[in-house]
């Protein structure tokens, strides 16, 4: 077991739902499975709409403000098309 303690969250982290945590949490750790991200890609709300049962992590991942993060880190140049990827790897 790990001594390890999770530092008190502050303003703007605090009052996350675990819930929707989870969703999203369990969403990108399946983007690691290469099947996975290339179906993501063909058609992201399709995959978001098959693979994501939390209403608010489906709101939040379709949200414009993700999109528009995927559009920019799409655009770059010379990255054979770098992809949005969130590894989440507590230390506790």
């Amino acid at each position: 077991m790990s001594t390890n303690k999770p530092e008190p969250l502050k303003v703007p982290y605090k009052g996350g739902n675990p819930i929707v945590g989870k969703a999203l949490r369990d969403f990108f750790l399946s983007l690691l499975d290469e099947k996975n991200l290339y179906e993501y890609h063909q058609d992201r709300v399709a995959y978001i709409n098959t693979h994501v049962t939390n209403v608010e992590a489906k709101k939040l991942l379709k949200s414009p403000a993700f999109v528009n993060i995927e559009k920019h880190i799409l655009a770059v140049k010379g990255s054979a098309r770098a992809k949005v990827l969130f590894v989440v790897c507590p230390p506790y």
